[in-house]
């Protein structure tokens, strides 16, 4: 399993946790398992920019998962706050997976006056390392967030931190559809976007509104057709603040959500019903499944990696010290 933290580092733990290897230097909030286990994609924005090296100080970066070598840095110049890897090939890229990566203007080009487009998806082979032709960035409204692939790799949807998603056809170059929620007012706020294992359906997590002293609160799923963008159903309320990573199961069988409530929940996916609650940390941030669906892990703000037995929610392990892990992520062979 792969960790990326507000330590500046990401981490490899191979899963009877007796050692891990750092593969980053500077700061790194996102990242993603590419070309079937090979590599790892990396990214994230800056907290203190001055603390770490002009090179590597912004954007992301593709590694060697075996040696820990750095194979390319993707756009240095560029505040990553999203990363996203397809599945397989698709229209973009024949040679190897995409990885996307949603930004803006670093601080660096915003003093000096840059007049870029603000926000922006920007798209890389993975086994190249070349970024590709494709401009999703006029459809744009507001500052990128939230990235996250279809299963087959051929469309890719997009959040804004204005209430917009874009569901982005990569065969057509062109929005399959888009829409704009208007969470920018009183009514929520996106957090974290995840497609179900079939296609069918984008799960929006996002805070419910806001309470009468104006703080947001809720944790609800919200669900939209990947065909069309029209809603389904209610919303699910899985949680009592808001809801931070949801994560499916490969099997098609479970769904884990992670929420500010501090509380880590396994579902149903058929019925959407709970099966396990776990107390799992101060604030949780991220879950990933496994491959094999039987071990969840989670992080939190309390700086700690857990490891769950999916069935009946017992801790099978923990790895502790992280100053804020954020994001999760587990090799294509598990180990």
């Amino acid at each position: 399993v792969v960790t990326a933290s507000r330590d500046h580092t990401a981490k490899l733990w191979p899963l009877d946790l007796r050692q891990h290897e750092g593969l980053s230097a500077f700061l790194r909030t996102q990242v993603a398992i590419v070309d079937d286990g090979t590599k790892l994609a990396v990214g994230g924005g800056f907290i203190h920019p001055q603390s770490v090296s002009q090179e590597s100080r912004y954007g992301g970066a593709i590694y060697d998962l075996s040696s820990g070598d750095r194979q390319a840095l993707l756009t240095p110049d560029f505040n990553i706050r999203s990363i996203a890897v397809s599945p397989t090939r698709n229209a973009l890229s024949k040679k190897g997976a995409v990885v996307a990566i949603g930004g803006a203007l670093t601080l660096d080009q915003a003093a000096s006056g840059a007049k870029a487009v603000p926000s922006q998806v920007r798209f890389w082979c993975s086994t190249t390392s070349h970024e590709l032709n494709c401009s999703v960035d006029p459809h744009l409204v507001g500052l990128v967030d939230f990235l996250a692939f279809s299963p087959d790799g051929n469309a890719l949807a997009i959040s804004t931190n204005t209430g917009q998603l874009i569901l982005w056809d990569l065969d057509q170059s062109q929005p399959r559809w888009q829409s704009d929620l208007g969470f920018s007012d009183t009514d929520f706020d996106i957090y974290t976007l995840a497609i179900t294992p079939d296609g069918q359906e984008l799960w929006v997590g996002a805070s419910g509104g806001q309470n009468p002293t104006g703080l947001r609160y809720g944790g609800q799923i919200r669900r939209y057709s990947m065909h069309d963008g029209r809603t389904i159903g209610l919303p699910l309320q899985a949680h009592d603040e808001i809801v931070m990573s949801i994560a499916f199961s490969r099997d098609q069988a479970r769904y884990a959500t992670a929420s500010l409530d501090d509380k880590v929940k396994i579902w149903d996916l058929e019925t959407k019903k709970e099966l396990a609650q776990i107390n799992a940390h101060e604030r949780p941030t991220a879950v990933a499944f496994s491959n094999d669906g039987q071990t969840l892990v989670s992080c939190g703000g309390d700086g700690t990696v857990k490891f769950w037995e999916t069935t009946s929610g017992e801790q099978l392990a923990s790895i502790p010290q992280f100053p804020t892990p954020v994001s999760l992520a587990f090799s294509e062979d598990g180990d």
